[in-house]
């Protein structure tokens, strides 16, 4: 799995509750036991189970070697579970214990999902073990996660568990409970999730502590850990979408307070809600406290005017061997088209002159559409495409007039392109310009444009002055 760690550690602060959204991790709080016969009064945490390394053995949470500790060792002397990030062993590196849990569903591909669990070491005084505890505070609390049950192969060569983190403490954590949290995009398919140190000892922070062990020959880092929690926050913002002109729009893009967003809108808001009532595009990008979580949605929102403005006449050509295409109530997702010939499709191709028209429906009002269609002397003509991408891909990048300059020879030109409103948004008298999809500098929206040509051509016959009209349909 390619994981890119994101990392980041807030000082525990009284607990706010997250658990309103699905918690995908099975007794994430630790708080449900698993009553195993041969413990008492400790009890393993039910669902959790143990990867021990060097031996990479797999153990059940009844399992008197799992390193699980008393119900009150917990935030606020409820359940926990243990995991070791550093053994001062003579002749063994990079020895671990790693609880893992099956989650209750898998990840989705690339689907963002926040994490966070408490970590604080673990101070051996009054638990079973006794002559056990932290010789070490260590950095790498770590989590990550496998489509599979792993089953470890330890060697001196390859002795770490098979994990990349996905979230990582990066720095050395003390005695104090500590939340490690963050944000990571998933593979998709992963079940199984991991805490542990997934670095080698080389690469580990290791600080003593100054606890004194019995057996020094124990000394290990030891870190408990409680509250685990993994889910997804949907950032959803409407599709695309239209008002009336007298209405306003609310689009809400709140996060939960605990998670501390901040939240930044394309129109300068910082809350988490705006109200619009203008056409355009509305982002928002969320940042979550200094997790690095970032969340970003966009839509576009296409406010009507009073109905009655919109109605059009549109004169335009074609030539014989190119059909011409009529887009009704372009810019407008959610209309209903109906043309003169009671199709109901956006598109109509025109191959015969003639008038056309539609009307377009929203629950704004309605309007008419109409297309003076004529066919234009092809033997001698200016051509212009019907659709470009100025996307960045190199491939018709920019909308302007082909002609040949061997058969007319321009005298006066002027290129005008008009948006949907009767706006003109680009003009030119020169023929070598070409429109490259900007509108005041920024990218015009996708739809389409009526463009407006007028020349005075040099042809074998004589001078001829043309006005062509048409539209062209801008995509991304």
């Amino acid at each position: 799995m390619k994981a890119k760690i994101l990392l980041i550690i807030l000082l525990a602060l009284p607990s706010l509750e997250l658990f309103s959204q699905q918690n995908l991790v099975p007794n994430g709080d630790m708080n449900t036991p698993n009553y195993c016969p041969n413990w008492a009064p400790d009890y393993a945490r039910l669902g959790w189970n143990m990867i021990h390394e060097p031996d990479h053995t797999v153990l059940d949470s009844c399992n008197y070697e799992v390193y699980i500790v008393s119900d009150t060792f917990g935030r606020g002397r409820s359940g926990c579970t243990s995991f070791v990030t550093y053994q001062d062993v003579p002749g063994i590196y990079d020895f671990r214990y790693v609880p893992r849990v099956q989650l209750t569903q898998p990840l989705v591909a690339g689907q963002r999902y926040y994490f966070e669990m408490y970590v604080k070491q673990f101070i051996d005084t009054v638990s079973i073990y006794r002559t056990w505890g932290s010789y070490y505070y260590t950095d790498h609390q770590q989590v990550g996660f496998s489509k599979f049950p792993l089953n470890f192969r330890w060697t001196q060569a390859n002795p770490l568990p098979a994990v990349s983190a996905q979230i990582s403490s990066g720095m050395v954590i003390y005695n104090d409970w500590t939340k490690v949290s963050g944000c990571f995009d998933a593979e998709g398919g992963e079940r199984y999730l991991y805490i542990g140190n997934f670095a080698s000892d080389a690469a580990t922070i290791k600080q003593r502590s100054p606890f004194i062990l019995v057996k020094p020959q124990f000394a290990a880092a030891i870190y408990l850990v409680d509250d685990v929690f993994l889910t997804t926050y949907d950032l959803d913002l409407p599709d695309d979408t239209t008002i009336c002109a007298s209405e306003n729009l609310l689009l809400d893009a709140t996060f939960p307070p605990q998670l501390e967003p901040h939240y930044q809108w394309s129109n300068g808001a910082a809350t988490p809600q705006i109200t619009v009532n203008q056409s355009g595009k509305y982002k928002v990008d969320i940042y979550l406290g200094s997790t690095g979580c970032a969340f970003t949605d966009s839509v576009f929102v296409t406010a009507i005017p009073d109905p009655g403005q919109l109605n059009r006449t549109i004169d335009t050509t074609f030539c014989k061997e190119i059909p011409l295409v009529l887009v009704a109530g372009e810019g407008i997702p959610d209309a209903e088209i109906r043309w003169n010939d009671g199709a109901t499709e956006r598109e109509k191709t025109v191959r015969a002159p003639g008038t056309y028209s539609a009307e377009v429906s929203v629950r704004c009002g309605s309007w008419t559409e109409t297309y003076h269609v004529q066919q234009a002397d092809c033997k001698i003509f200016v051509f212009f495409p019907n659709a470009f991408t100025p996307n960045g891909d190199g491939l018709n990048e920019t909308f302007f007039p082909i002609f040949d300059r061997e058969l007319i020879r321009i005298r006066n030109w002027n290129f005008e392109i008009y948006d949907r409103w009767g706006e003109r948004i680009f003009q030119s008298d020169d023929p070598d310009k070409q429109w490259d999809g900007l509108k005041y500098g920024k990218a015009a929206q996708e739809g389409i444009y009526v463009w407006r040509l007028v020349y005075e051509g040099q042809k074998s016959n004589g001078i001829s002055n043309e006005e062509l009209n048409g539209t062209v349909m801008l995509m991304r």
